[in-house]
């Protein structure tokens, strides 16, 4: 798979960048990391844009250093916020994961291009579609995310769509490209590791190996 084409023909046909410019939400991991360099290949002004939850002691930091040095290394402009995100949660009676949410939109509202590219990939499609059907989602949310979504007066893109995980990942080690691993990915408090690491799976080998493919 020619990831690189198979984005830049989903840029076009939906005018996901139509001035050439963008900022590009990254964390670190596999998927944000693949899509600023794929729009980099692609010639596409980027402006890295990195939210440090402070979640994770060192590590956090660990992540942010990372990315300044991928965007140091792809000359690309970054900008950084931080913000201690069980402070916030606590402070709004919200979820971390709905604190994280709110935090990361807040911060991507004051930049000065408000179109902002995210690494949401074709598993994460599959794992909202379970989350979704479980909590008696009408026909409009088992839709699925968009390649463009307006929140307020933002315009959020997802090019990753298609993407599975895993053939990020594999595009990345073909080219000899790091990235973070996010060690809470594997804590089972969360609703959406057990559906990762538990439930696809099972299912991929119960019922349908290509049930990613099949959601999305």
């Amino acid at each position: 798979m020619d990831i690189v084409r198979s984005i830049q023909k989903i840029i076009d046909k939906n005018e996901l960048i139509p001035e050439k410019k963008i900022n590009v939400a990254v964390s670190g991991g596999a998927d944000s990391v693949a899509l600023l360099r794929i729009l980099h290949l692609l010639d596409i002004d980027c402006t890295a844009v990195h939210v440090n939850h402070q979640l994770r002691g060192s590590a956090s930091y660990d992540d942010q250093a990372f990315v300044e040095n991928l965007s140091a290394e792809l000359n690309i402009p970054l900008l950084i916020h931080n913000e201690d995100i069980i402070t916030y949660a606590k402070k709004n009676n919200v979820s971390t994961e709905m604190a994280g949410r709110e935090v990361r939109h807040s911060f991507f509202s004051t930049l000065l291009n408000k179109r902002v590219a995210l690494g949401h990939h074709a598993n994460d499609q599959a794992e909202n579609f379970i989350i979704k059907s479980a909590m008696g989602s009408g026909l409009t949310g088992l839709g699925g995310m968009n390649y463009e979504q307006k929140v307020e007066q933002l315009v959020i893109i997802r090019p990753l769509l298609d993407c599975s995980h895993k053939e990020i990942c594999e595009w990345l080690n073909k080219n000899n490209w790091s990235w973070r691993e996010d060690e809470s990915n594997k804590n089972n408090e969360f609703i959406r590791n057990r559906i990762r690491q538990k439930i696809i799976p099972t299912i991929k080998k119960e019922l349908n190996a290509d049930f990613i493919k099949t959601i999305n």
